[in-house]
């Protein structure tokens, strides 16, 4: 949906301006609806603050599907 794509826009954006903290992603994974638009989030994410890749079980716990779970696994390979 549109108010997905729009939420998604703007924590990327955000991205430009701030470090986020662990809890914090959590959060924002929880307030997306869709595992895409997450794994979006945490495919930028990861390539501005790869410190994060330490909170991988974290995240993964915020993505549904089996298969977008394995396509969390190959961005933190990354």
């Amino acid at each position: 949906s549109s108010f997905e794509f729009d939420k998604l826009q703007m924590v990327k954006s955000q991205l430009a301006n701030a470090s986020f903290k662990p809890e914090e992603v959590v959060l924002i994974l929880q307030g997306l609806k869709y595992d895409q638009s997450r794994l979006d989030f945490l495919t930028v994410l990861i390539e501005k603050q790869p410190e994060l890749k330490a909170n991988e079980a974290q995240f993964m716990a915020c993505i549904d599907y089996e298969l977008s779970k394995q396509q969390l696994k190959n961005i933190f390979l990354k």
